[in-house]
């Protein structure tokens, strides 16, 4: 399958990424990152990603720092650890779909944008 790139935007505060389930299909988020914008920012910004649909099991998650003083928005590098069989990156169980959720706070815009492989290359 190759390497995929997907981004979300949103208005709202929240954006979501899925990577589509699909046969012998084994998902691996290798980078992440993630803009928020807005007046009401702050630091209780978080990034979740499930194996499979939003709400399912859930693989990594972890709070977004908040901008600096004066500042309106920024933009996060987020740090993907290592999966379970030491392949850099996420993983998804073999078939399932891997979704991304980025919620900001209040209604702030939010941006994400991951790279994917299929699960055998770094």
């Amino acid at each position: 399958m190759g390497i995929s790139y997907s981004n979300s935007e949103s208005n709202t505060g929240t954006c979501t990424i899925t990577a589509p389930a699909g046969p012998g299909t084994v998902w691996n988020l290798t980078a992440l990152s993630v803009s928020l914008a807005g007046p009401t920012q702050g630091p209780n910004g978080k990034v979740t990603i499930y194996d499979g649909a939003a709400g399912g099991t859930v693989l990594h998650a972890e709070y977004l720092p908040g901008p600096g003083t004066g500042s309106v928005g920024n933009t996060i590098a987020v740090k993907v650890p290592d999966g379970p069989t030491g392949i850099p990156g996420i993983q998804a169980s073999p078939g399932n779909a891997m979704t991304i959720v980025v919620n900001g706070t209040g209604a702030n815009k939010v941006s994400a944008n991951a790279r994917f492989t299929d699960g055998l290359t770094a």
